[in-house]
């Protein structure tokens, strides 16, 4: 039976983040590394049933199968005893500390959710069309839309942004979809 974390990790919020981050797409490279810190992002920027904040978003239930005790290859237990000393680790924290400054560019057109398709089949994704594909996650936006006043995102006339393994919109697209969320993490840091 698949039980969540009576106690949340020991870890203060920016160090939780990056751990998240590298559990959930270290091997999808940095581009899929920073979409999942965009999702993580757009949905601390947009309180609903997934958290109010940042650390509500990094440790409620059912957002992240890395902290389950029993996910697949032990995740939990990496995540409690990765170090620096891990490169795509680094390359998380790295990440994130720019995510949390306000500069990282959401490639993910706003996404508030994203599955690897080959691993799984959630039903939330059913019938749904993602956003957006980066390397081995799709990426949807099933609760969030584009922030009032921005330009919808054009038909899914998606890109391969030549050798980044990135699928997504438009980057200035993106970029305007995601300007609120950035705005409201930088206003209010967790």
């Amino acid at each position: 039976m698949t039980t969540w974390p009576a106690t949340p990790p020991p870890f203060d919020t920016p160090d939780l983040f990056a751990r998240i981050v590298w559990a959930e797409a270290r091997s999808q490279g940095q581009a899929g590394m920073e979409a999942v810190a965009s999702v993580i992002l757009n949905r601390a920027a947009n309180p609903r049933w997934w958290g109010h904040d940042l650390r509500g978003v990094l440790v409620g239930p059912w957002q992240f199968s890395c902290l389950l005790p029993e996910s697949a290859g032990g995740q939990l237990a990496r995540i409690h005893a990765v170090t620096m000393a891990d490169a795509l680790f680094r390359q998380a924290v790295g990440i994130t500390a720019s995510a949390l400054a306000g500069t990282l560019v959401d490639r993910t057109a706003n996404s508030d959710h994203y599955a690897n398709m080959h691993l799984c089949s959630p039903a939330w994704a059913r019938g749904k069309t993602p956003a957006t594909v980066i390397d081995a996650h799709s990426f949807y936006r099933i609760e969030l839309r584009p922030p009032s006043g921005a330009k919808p995102l054009p038909p899914i006339q998606q890109q391969l942004h030549a050798g980044t393994g990135v699928v997504a919109p438009p980057e200035s697209e993106a970029d305007l979809l995601n300007k609120a969320s950035l705005a409201a993490i930088r206003a209010g840091r967790t």
